[in-house]
């Protein structure tokens, strides 16, 4: 086994922690193979690169299965807990319009404004009634710079 100190600690991964938990779950290599949806092969050489992360065997043959090391049992709750927290770090928080508190610029010519703008500020105003204005910024043709913003309310008619 390599040494602790000599291992690239990056190469440590949720699906070696997933693999840690299914195995010392199972008491079976095959049993964790089948519940990851990978070969028994696999997850052999997964638990390999693991030993030489953490420098201990994880698991012992016992019979016709394999027991946790006392090194596994007091990794197994962190390795859980690891795995809670990448899985929330992962999760995309869900964007709620009503909640949203904020500005809206918009930047439209004469024709979008009058068309578009007084529908798209109802639906504003129904779907996210936090949002306190919105910032309308005309810009005419051969013109470089904006004319003044106004401001409106996010349900002011125009």
């Amino acid at each position: 086994m390599q040494p602790m100190n000599d291992f690239d600690w990056y190469a440590l991964d949720a699906r070696l922690l997933r693999l840690l938990v299914a195995v010392a779950q199972t008491g079976s290599v095959t049993a964790a193979a089948q519940r990851l949806g990978v070969t028994q092969s696999a997850v052999s050489h997964q638990l390999d690169r693991l030993r030489a992360i953490v420098g201990d065997p994880l698991f012992v043959k016992s019979g016709r299965g394999i027991v946790a090391t006392a090194r596994t049992e007091a990794l197994l709750e962190p390795a859980q807990a690891l795995l809670e927290q990448m899985e929330r770090f992962a999760q995309r928080e869900r964007f709620e319009p009503a909640l949203w508190e904020g500005s809206v610029t918009v930047a439209a010519n004469d024709l979008q404004r009058d068309l578009l703008l007084p529908p798209l500020l109802q639906r504003l105003q129904h779907l996210a009634p936090k949002v306190r204005r919105l910032k309308k910024r005309e810009k005419y043709a051969g013109s470089s710079k904006p004319s003044s913003s106004a401001k409106l309310a996010a349900g002011a008619a125009m």
